[in-house]
């Protein structure tokens, strides 16, 4: 009987906290939009930071704090990926994977799916409030919530912002509101939302103010209201020869704003079970996660996606 190999993978979930707007672009147009777009889901129409985006960001972070050669074998590696190492003791090539041509190549032992939004700020006639949908919640296990919720309804956290009495209607962004007389446990959506991180440091600090203020739109209404509050820039380029507007070159592009709650996986592979050439990787599955949350850490200062020259991109791990 054929041996069982146990646990080959283990998944890791992550939550983020945008610190700036975040800005992932197509690099292409949008038909009466804005001139740069950023990455959707095309099933949801929900913004989203790709699995590739952080996982290049993380590489070229790890490289830099573990590496001792910087930034050898960050990136794609030159042509054909020949400047990797390529060896089975680089925590990089090891941890991210290499491409070799036609030599000995490896699969990254760390896989990144896409993060997603769970948790939105838009603006009310009460101030910030934080909008997540019952779909969320419900795919997080959360089982206690209105099943007549109608289109037109916003379900309200207990203890809304603090109010003696809570309002019977509220805007969200330009619509107007009934609120269901339903009231949404935060202590139960913030441990449905972060399961087994719910009582970490980071997620702590960045939930507890906020736990008045959380909201559930429908979830037909949860789409188009994060795509109509996404930040909107105008930028401009300078003509170095009189300092003013170059003629022609002012453009706009999309960002999610900033205080967006994220969430995504990272699958980590046992190194062990893979060859690079002859040889067996002299890393751990624990030294790959450590290589991996070590780039990830460094997010809130390298920041994800573009326009990092521009305020964008920082952020945080709440749960490293």
């Amino acid at each position: 009987m054929n041996q069982v190999r146990t646990n080959p993978y283990i998944t890791r979930q992550y939550f983020g906290f945008a610190l700036d707007p975040i800005h992932v672009g197509t690099g292409s147009y949008r038909l009466a939009g804005v001139d740069n777009s950023i990455m959707r889901d095309p099933a949801t129409n929900l913004p989203k930071i790709p699995g590739s985006s952080l996982s290049g960001v993380t590489r070229s972070n790890a490289s830099l704090r573990y590496q001792a050669t910087a930034f050898k074998c960050a990136g794609k590696g030159g042509e054909g990926g020949k400047q990797h190492c390529g060896e089975a003791s680089c925590p990089i090539c090891v941890s991210f994977g290499f491409p070799r041509g036609d030599e000995q190549s490896l699969s990254g032992m760390a896989q990144f799916f896409d993060a997603r939004i769970i948790l939105f700020p838009v603006y009310t006639m009460y101030g910030t409030v934080w909008m997540t949908s019952k779909r969320i919640l419900e795919e997080k296990g959360m089982t206690d919530l209105p099943a007549d919720q109608k289109l037109e309804q916003v379900v309200l956290v207990q203890n809304f912002m603090n109010r003696p009495q809570p309002p019977e209607k509220l805007n969200i962004s330009w619509l107007f509101l009934d609120v269901h007389p339903t009231k949404l446990d935060g202590q139960l959506a913030k441990s449905a939302l972060f399961g087994r991180s719910a009582d970490s440091t980071g997620i702590n600090n960045r939930m507890n103010p906020i736990l008045n203020r959380l909201v559930v739109v429908h979830d037909n209404l949860f789409s188009r209201l994060v795509n109509d509050n996404l930040e909107v820039r105008t930028s401009v380029s300078i003509d170095p020869s009189t300092g003013a507007a170059d003629e022609g070159a002012l453009f706009n592009y999309e960002a999610i704003p900033r205080t967006t709650f994220f969430e995504y996986e990272v699958v980590y592979n046992d190194p062990q079970h893979f060859k690079v050439g002859e040889a067996t990787p002299s890393l751990s599955r624990e030294d790959v996660m450590q290589t991996v949350e070590g780039g990830m850490s460094d997010f809130a200062l390298t920041g994800v996606g573009g326009m990092n020259t521009r305020g964008m991109g920082r952020l945080e791990l709440l749960n490293i």
